[in-house]
């Protein structure tokens, strides 16, 4: 995957936007846990348990949703 750079943008610059894309990918990564730990909580009884969505399915299936939650939090 090619990343196309603005030559205006200084290394330091650079380097504080990649960091703030590492930091917002784990805090999504974070967020995405609470939420599905609070999904779990909800379908915690014995009749929806085994049709609970793993946390990674529940990921993929709710993703753009946790992006919009995530962006108001």
């Amino acid at each position: 995957m090619h990343q196309v750079v603005d030559p205006k943008i200084s290394g330091q610059a650079m380097k504080v936007m990649v960091d703030n894309n590492h930091y917002t990918k784990r805090m999504f990564n974070s967020f995405c846990t609470r939420m599905w730990l609070d999904y779990c909580d909800e379908n915690n009884d014995p009749l929806s348990a085994p049709n609970r969505l793993d946390r990674e399915a529940y990921v993929q299936t709710y993703n753009d949703w946790l992006w919009e939650k995530f962006k108001e939090d």
